[in-house]
């Protein structure tokens, strides 16, 4: 058995009664439930009293295999977006449910796919023995809307995210700026990706053009 797992131990005779050796290794119940305690062999007895026979017993040795240790690293990600998570080493990562994250059986990588809990298990060989740690994947941001045009030289648009909080920034504040509203002013002729940024850290982009202006107004103005 694991530490922190159960298994369950039969006795021949009805009425018996079970007892542990080293309660610090392993416990057990009236029904023959073992639970590991801590890493370690423990001597589990069962007895009986038999009518005219006096009482007998039979004892069994139970071997608690220790269980890896904490699943450490950053337990977020957004979709898309991946978080490498440790432990000892040697062992294999499984994902409860593929649909919100998927894992490298063997790296500890995972990648969200869609918000919610999953919960990452990193399992030992040999003893089977595992641990659990619950994968938190935030949601994106909702799309960003709004014009996906501006004219160089000081002209502004605004970009809206129903989403509430975060911050906005720009891939190319040399061709265009935003404000933390959102409000985009073309600043030279070229592309340029405008991001919002949840507090999870989770984002979502837009890209805009940003339009040169026409040559200045030539002939005799008069």
């Amino acid at each position: 058995v694991c530490v922190g797992a159960v298994m369950t131990l039969s006795g021949t005779g009805s009425g018996g009664v079970w007892t542990s050796g080293t309660p610090s290794i392993a416990t057990i119940d009236a029904s023959g439930n073992v639970t590991g305690v801590s890493a370690g062999t423990a001597g589990i007895t069962y007895s009986v009293n038999v009518a005219g026979c006096g009482s007998g017993f039979i004892t069994t040795i139970v071997t608690v295999n220790p269980a890896p240790s904490p699943i450490g690293g950053t337990l977020s990600a957004c979709p898309g977006t991946s978080t490498t998570l440790t432990d000892a080493g040697g062992g294999t990562w499984s994902c409860s449910n593929t649909a919100l994250a998927t894992i490298g059986s063997s790296t500890g990588t995972a990648t969200g796919v869609a918000a919610g809990t999953p919960r990452i298990t990193y399992t030992l060989p040999v003893t089977g023995c595992f641990t659990t740690a619950l994968l938190t994947v935030n949601p994106l941001p909702q799309p960003i809307t709004g014009p996906t045009a501006v004219c160089a030289a000081g002209s502004t648009i605004g970009m809206n995210d129903a989403s509430l909080g975060g911050t906005w920034s720009s891939s190319s504040p040399s061709n265009a700026t935003v404000s933390g509203t959102g409000v985009v002013t073309g600043v030279a002729a070229g592309p340029a990706t405008i991001v919002h940024t949840l507090p999870t850290g989770c984002a979502i982009s837009t890209l805009i053009t940003v339009n040169p202006l026409p040559s200045p107004i030539g002939g005799v103005a008069s």
